[in-house]
């Protein structure tokens, strides 16, 4: 690591302390009550499971604030009940008034599943996803979340690195937990000369490099600016954290260009 990149990591670590807001981690456009179900891992750890779930194909915003929404519409989130509907049960209530989901097909039937594999696996439980006596390692937190249907490799990533870093669950062997493949990411470390081009395996590997104990630290910095100021078109480099250290500050980015073509 060079005197520039180790600036950059500390940079980076330092911005991640600060985003210690809930709808930067649990972003549901603000709605409160949400929020406080979905950040409810002692009363209703099955509603985060199920955001995971959801969390794909649309705006995080719109993942994070469907099992308030299906609350609603059930009556209440308590797993007894959501563990005796029925597909088609599951189907009307996410279809109706109006979809909550762009898989309007795929989705209900997902959570279905998820709700059948918390019952059968975890006795009933999602929050013995991630505990355990001894305590389970990080590897062994994204493999089960990783089980789920519909829940792939960078969400549940981003899942094991919320519990660690939000929630504050212990874990063992942070050194697994990588930053994602995401296009803030890789637009973020490219855009500050840690990367050559726009390539996830380059970022993972850099963030391994940079912070071999845990390189998913790096990640929610890293996506957070990207979402809020370094932005494909048009960033905000002047309100940037990182401005001073950013190997682009001052380019300007041609709005008609593609976000590789204008870097």
């Amino acid at each position: 690591m060079n005197e520039k990149e180790r600036q950059i990591t500390e940079k980076l670590v330092e911005v991640e302390k600060s985003v210690k807001r809930r709808d930067e981690y649990l972003p549901t456009g603000g709605c409160k009550k949400a929020q406080d179900l979905i950040s409810d891992l002692d009363g209703y750890p099955h509603a985060f499971v199920l955001g995971c779930v959801l969390d794909r194909r649309v705006k995080a915003e719109k993942a994070w604030i469907a099992p308030y929404k299906l609350k609603q519409r059930i009556g209440n989130f308590e797993f007894s009940t959501l563990k005796n509907l029925s597909k088609k049960d599951w189907e009307e209530h996410f279809k109706t008034p109006k979809p909550l989901h762009l898989l309007t097909g795929q989705m209900p039937d997902l959570l279905y599943k998820a709700v059948k594999r918390i019952s059968e696996q975890y006795n009933d439980d999602a929050s013995n996803i991630w505990k355990g006596n001894p305590v389970p390692s990080s590897g062994e937190i994204i493999y089960r979340f990783v089980q789920f249907d519909g829940i792939g490799q960078k969400i549940s990533t981003m899942a094991v690195k919320i519990l660690k870093n939000y929630f504050k669950i212990k874990m063992s062997g942070c050194d697994i937990i990588d930053v994602s493949n995401d296009v803030h990411i890789k637009r973020v470390f490219h855009r500050l000369g840690l990367i050559p081009e726009q390539s996830g395996e380059l970022a993972i590997n850099t963030a391994r490099r940079l912070k071999p104990e845990f390189p998913g630290i790096l990640d929610d910095p890293a996506w957070h600016i990207g979402r809020e100021w370094c932005k494909a078109q048009n960033p905000d480099c002047g309100n940037c954290p990182m401005n001073k250290l950013c190997s682009q500050q001052g380019v300007r980015f041609n709005p008609s260009s593609s976000p590789s073509s204008a870097l």
